[in-house]
């Protein structure tokens, strides 16, 4: 982005994020607006989901009775983790609550990275291939 050109505080940049590239094309009228869907965000969420279950499933069909490997390991320790907090929280038949809590935690914690990566390089990306994203989204030339 060009000096001067872009948001100036957290409120501006957070505002200017949530302005474009969403499905109303202008800034949503109150903090909850179930009107307005931010395509950045679904992609992002729906490429998260399945980088998890890709992960999950690649766990799966690496697990060996001999010997399971470091990343085997890594899932069933998480997994155990989420069963035991599962277990704690809720009293009796956990046979759907715990792949939901399993599901969200992974899907939390690779979404994680979202938080401590500035979107304006989403928005880089996303102006190289699109058009109509906003002029100041455009990386500089």
């Amino acid at each position: 982005m060009a000096a001067g050109a872009g948001p100036q505080n957290a409120t501006e940049y957070i505002v200017h994020h949530l302005t474009h590239l969403n499905t109303t094309g202008k800034a949503q009228a109150s903090i909850v607006d179930f009107s307005v869907i931010n395509i950045d965000t679904v992609i992002y969420s729906v490429v998260m989901a399945v980088i998890g279950m890709g992960m999950l499933w690649i766990a799966a069909r690496q697990v060996r009775v001999d010997a399971p490997g470091r990343f085997v390991g890594a899932v069933e320790a998480i997994l155990e983790f989420v069963h035991e907090q599962a277990r704690s929280i809720v009293k009796g038949d956990l046979t759907y609550i715990a792949p939901l809590a399993l599901t969200s935690f992974v899907w939390i914690f690779l979404m994680m990275p979202w938080i401590s990566c500035p979107l304006i390089c989403f928005q880089k990306s996303a102006s190289r291939l699109a058009s109509t994203t906003c002029a100041s989204c455009r990386p500089p030339t």
